[in-house]
């Protein structure tokens, strides 16, 4: 998805609609709307997933102890390139979340990770 978004004009994908249409290969189907949401759901499990580049259950779900087990956070580690390109499509999909209100992320991120991102102070 991030080889077909880098060439995309980015005032279309800042639309408030759907910023891009999506096909997936070897399937059949118009775009109406479904596949849209399929590729934003699929993309959200990839990015949670245990065997995920960029991110990582929080130590709380790593260890079974504590609360916000199935949160997750950044992995310190994800600063190669094809790191930063997933990070650059993380930050594209919140962009899109943002701006579309019909765009879900089903992203379970840390509390301290959604502070950060809208500048909210927080306590260690």
């Amino acid at each position: 998805m991030l080889t077909g978004l880098r060439g995309a004009d980015m005032a279309k994908v800042r639309r408030r609609d759907r910023g891009f249409r999506v096909k997936f290969v070897g399937e059949a189907g118009d775009d109406y709307g479904g596949l849209y949401r399929e590729a934003f759901t699929n993309l959200c499990a990839e990015l949670q997933a245990d065997s995920s580049e960029l991110l990582q259950r929080c130590p709380n779900g790593q260890h079974g102890l504590g609360s916000n087990r199935s949160s997750f956070l950044a992995r310190p580690s994800a600063s190669s390139p094809r790191a930063l390109d997933g990070w650059r499509m993380l930050g594209l999909l919140l962009g899109c979340a943002l701006l579309q209100r019909d765009t879900v992320l089903d992203l379970e991120l840390c509390e301290h990770v959604w502070k950060v991102l809208v500048g909210s102070p927080f306590e260690c």
